[in-house]
């Protein structure tokens, strides 16, 4: 037991206090109520572990020189008391006496004012870091239209061709709607052919989707996707590009001072933070996939070093402990797709459900079933820590013309920055059977597949692949391929790759790259392919296209079996791309054309723009023309006669910064912001409003009841705003802030002045509204 002396000489009180325990929690414990003039209340600048507080502290000190702190402080602080601890009961607060806090050390200065506290790091609570911190937009629901169109031309010595693919987009609260087409001209011979046609509902807010008309089923691990038509509803982890399905770790430590958290995710540094005396820990770290190392840097503000290691192993073919990922479909099998339009079969359902079960294992059941045949399987992918990861498959089915079939695979699986390899087998009777195998071939009886591969920063990565394959209806092959990529000379990018079917002892192929990047823009290739009865080199100079307008250009000439020659100039504007090419193989010319670009309807606006990818924007700058609009920092373009601007590409669901150069907007006019983030939906448009209001701005002179000019420096409000503007001399005043109606008030002296103004229509910035007497 510690005894606390409180009171005077004259007077003394031994208050008995526990020794101190553990406790990660502050509790209400019996307390002392002791009269007031026990204590004297002093203020001090408190400081804990070199670390201010905000506010003055208000401490109890008694007369033989305790000092007591109030628990709601320490709480504040995050200092944890243990409950063992007595606190005193005062002026509706509890204090502890600081010298029965676990270890620690106090200094009072009287002078500065000032109380140093110093605690070891395990007194404080845990603090809880987010190194991801995801910025959540709400994605925008809008209404419009859109078509994309790509029209290609080609002249040879066979004939002409013309084709065109057409895709037709409507969107809005419901959901977007797809129908793409292809027309085709040979010769005289046309065809029309619809491609796919959907309606897709997307719920992010749900991770999911359901989808009407053509889509493509999940087949799960051993199944086949098909084309079909009819319904499906899965989920979309791409409705929030932000959430990670796959399982995530944490560091943890702790800090004596203030100090600087750096985290390196294989020696790249991924975070920093500042983080509080105490521990800490580190949830949801950016990890890539496949093996690497985390650490920690903790370094306090006197310079000195922790260093915290953590080994790892990730991978997304396992889900987070409790995570469902599922598809379920149904409708009708779909054939001889771009060839014909309406090829639609067999009625089917399939379904496949995966789900965590832990943060290693994840379990997967998967079902198909139409009228002839039935399909069942069971799988399961399991994460060993630090090593890899482990699959496995059992599948069963039954069908009326093969009978009763099984097929098992099993396999394994590492990445990581040096030596990566993996292997896997699979095996099948002839009776097994599954959706979008053809009625004719029956699945391998084997298959064997493994392969290895090598990254060193100083000697470049090599890879090896092999394929074992046991066909039954068809010859089985043995197939080996090799790659090496490596930068030599500096700048020169060397690629390697062998193809060698070892059943064939003539059967290889052999292709050596060398790239050479001139600019951002800009690389030059020679390549030598070597293969059995074909031998061809080539040398190849290239410039993309930028982002917004501008020309590229492909030049290449070969030497060899084919000896070819080919050229092509692009160009790329606001409304299309287009491109023209050449080429002559054994003598032969060939001549091509393309044109892609796209429409869109919004808001009653129709605009000409680029081919639409993900996702698009519409770029309302308030009628102002010629403004220049930026995504993401890069220059799409100005703004056209009517203030808007299309933007063909935004990600879907993620945030795209839109701005906007202020100094294009006139000098009579007021932005709110000239930064806008736009949040589309999938295959959606986000209309992207500038609020812009035109400044009203005018002068006038200002007449006394008498006719004589009110006294310069006199204050008027307009509209009841408290932006005061000075009278100037002869009763001249300038105002802003106008709208087409306002009233005016101004005082100075005694004397008070009211006047109704009228704002006129004009292109005058700044009119001159004659004389107006107070009223």
């Amino acid at each position: 037991m510690l005894s606390i002396e409180l009171g005077s000489a004259e007077e003394i009180f031994i208050i008995a206090v526990p020794e101190v325990g553990d406790s990660a929690n502050i509790l209400p414990r019996p307390h002392l109520r002791m009269a007031k003039t026990l204590f004297q209340e002093v203020a001090y600048e408190a400081n804990i572990n070199h670390q201010a507080q905000q506010e003055t502290v208000v401490f109890l000190r008694t007369e033989s020189g305790y000092l007591l702190a109030s628990r709601n402080f320490l709480k504040q602080s995050r200092v944890v008391v243990p409950p063992n601890v007595q606190a005193i009961e005062y002026e509706g607060d509890y204090f502890v006496p600081i010298n029965q806090l676990q270890q620690t050390n106090l200094e009072v200065d009287e002078q500065r004012g000032e109380v140093k506290m110093t605690l070891p790091a395990a007194t404080f609570n845990a603090t809880q870091i987010e190194s991801r911190k995801p910025v959540k937009f709400p994605p925008q629901l809008e209404q419009g239209a859109f078509l994309n169109y790509d029209l290609f031309a080609q002249k040879d010595n066979i004939g002409s061709q013309f084709d065109g693919r057409f895709e037709l987009g409507v969107f809005n609260h419901y959901g977007v709607g797809i129908s793409s087409m292809l027309a085709n001209s040979f010769n005289g011979q046309e065809k029309l052919i619809r491609l796919d046609s959907n309606w897709t509902v997307d719920q992010p807010e749900n991770l999911a989707s359901w989808r009407y008309g053509d889509s493509i089923n999940r087949g799960g691990s051993v199944g086949r996707p098909i084309r079909f038509g009819g319904i499906q509803f899965s989920t979309n982890f791409a409705t929030q590009p932000d959430f990670i399905s796959f399982p995530q770790f944490g560091l943890n430590g702790s800090a004596a001072l203030p100090s600087t958290v750096d985290l390196y995710i294989n020696n790249i540094k991924t975070f920093s933070q500042q983080v509080a005396p105490g521990p800490f820990s580190i949830n949801n770290l950016p990890l890539l996939t496949g093996s690497g190392e985390a650490r920690l840097v903790v370094r306090d503000l006197f310079g000195r070093e922790q260093l915290i290691t953590q080994p790892y192993y990730a991978s997304r073919s396992v889900l987070r402990k409790g995570l469902n990922d599922y598809s379920y479909e149904a409708g009708f099998e779909r054939f001889s797709y771009g060839l014909v339009s309406n090829d639609y079969r067999d009625f089917f359902a399939s379904a496949t459900q995966r789900y965590g079960w832990s943060d290693n294992l994840t379990i997967e059941a998967h079902g198909e079933i139409k009228a002839q045949q039935q399909t069942a399987s069971a799988a399961s992918v399991w994460l060993i820590p630090r090593i890899g990861i482990v699959d496995s498959t059992v599948a069963l089915s039954t069908d009326q013309n093969r009978g009763a079939g099984q097929s098992v695979s099993a396999g394994f699986e590492r990445q990581a920055v040096g030596w990566s390899y993996g292997v896997r087998t699979q095996l099948a009777n002839k009776g097994f059977s599954q959706l979008g195998l053809s009625d004719s071939i029956s699945v391998p009886s084997r298959m064997n597949t493994m392969f290895v591969a090598w990254n060193h920063p100083r000697f470049g990565s090599f890879g090896v692949n092999y394929i074992d394959q046991e066909n039954r209806e068809v010859p089985s092959a043995k197939l080996l391929n090799l790659n090496y990529s490596k930068t030599v000379f500096d700048s020169w990018f060397l690629n390697v790759n062998a193809f060698k079917n070892i059943e064939d002892s003539q059967g290889y192929t052999l292709s050596i790259n060398l790239i050479k990047a001139i600019d951002e823009r800009t690389s030059a290739t020679a390549m030598l392919n070597r293969s059995r009865g074909y031998s061809e080199n080539t040398v190849q100079v290239q410039r993309s296209l930028p982002v917004g307008e501008g020309v590229g250009y492909r030049v290449l000439a070969g030497q060899g079996d084919l000896n070819q020659t080919q050229a092509g100039l692009s160009a790329q504007n606001d409304v299309g791309t287009y491109s023209v090419e050449a080429a002559q193989t054994r003598g032969e010319n060939a001549y091509r054309a393309t044109v892609s670009g796209g429409v869109i309807l919004s808001r009653g606006n129709v605009l000409m723009t680029r081919r639409i990818g993900d996702a698009f924007g519409v770029v309302d700058v308030s009628g102002y023309p010629n403004v220049k609009v930026y995504a993401e920092n890069q220059l799409i373009g100005k703004t056209d006669s009517n203030g808007l601007r299309a933007i063909p590409n935004l990600r879907s669901y993620q945030s795209n910064m839109i701005t906007i150069d202020p100094t294009d907007i006139p000098f009579d006019s007021q932005l709110e912001s000239a930064e806008v983030n736009a949040v589309p939906y999938y295959r959606s448009g986000a209309y992207v409003k500038f609020p812009i209001d035109k400044e009203k701005a005018a002068t006038l002179r200002v007449l006394q009841k008498d006719q004589t000019p009110v006294p310069a420096g006199a204050l008027f409000e307009v509209n009841d705003s408290t932006t005061p503007f000075i009278v100037s001399d002869d009763g001249m005043l300038f105002l802003k802030h106008l709208k087409e109606n306002n009233h005016i008030k101004g005082h100075w002296q005694d004397q008070l002045c009211e006047v109704d103004i009228a704002y006129p229509q004009t292109d005058d910035p700044l009119p001159e509204l004659g004389e107006f007497v107070c009223q």
